[in-house]
């Protein structure tokens, strides 16, 4: 009798089946023990290069933190000078307001009150239109106008508060990225 026939022998198969049976479990035993050795150095080549990795990117990761603690020092420093400099022009807008502003106002509302030009002088081609006679001004304490403008000092603040925000918000930016 063959191996296969004292293996299997109990089952009462034909030896064809037997063999058969027997071939499929080597079979089997022969690919779960390829994909055990290729699932074995799958997962130990991964963790190698894992910790390849992990060693090669020690020094980039290292002076990556190194580089963004010091944009943040810098961009902190920055952003303390900015409010500074924020507070520093609130307590001199406060202490030096702006005094009253006048809006001048239109002194002849009916139109223009200049005479037209003469004509020009016929012997120089060249020139312009003569000037016409100019009225004299008043002195300059003579109220010209009948009334008063609009006080535009609010604005006015209000203009250079948002033109000083503005640059120490450039002066922030230029200092966090210095060229």
């Amino acid at each position: 009798m063959s191996i296969v026939g004292l293996l299997l022998g109990w089952t009462g198969l034909p030896k064809w089946a037997s063999e058969l049976v027997l071939i499929g479990i080597v079979a089997a035993g022969a690919v779960g023990a390829f994909w055990l050795y290729h699932h074995h150095v799958y997962v130990e080549g991964i963790h190698a290069q894992q910790v390849a990795d992990q060693r090669a990117s020690a020094k980039v990761v290292a002076q990556a933190r190194a580089e963004t603690k010091a944009a943040q020092a810098q961009a902190n420093a920055a952003h303390d000078a900015y409010l500074q400099e924020i507070s520093h022009e609130a307590i001199a807008a406060a202490r030096h307001p702006l005094p009253a502003v006048r809006l001048c106002l239109d002194a002849h509302r009916g139109g223009f009150s200049l005479p037209e030009a003469g004509a020009t002088y016929p012997g120089n081609a060249g020139a312009s239109t003569a000037a016409g006679g100019v009225p004299a001004l008043p002195g300059a304490d003579h109220p010209v106008r009948s009334r008063r403008g609009p006080d535009i000092s609010g604005l006015l603040e209000l203009l250079a508060g948002r033109a000083d925000q503005v640059s120490a918000v450039l002066r922030e930016y230029q200092a966090r990225n210095p060229p």
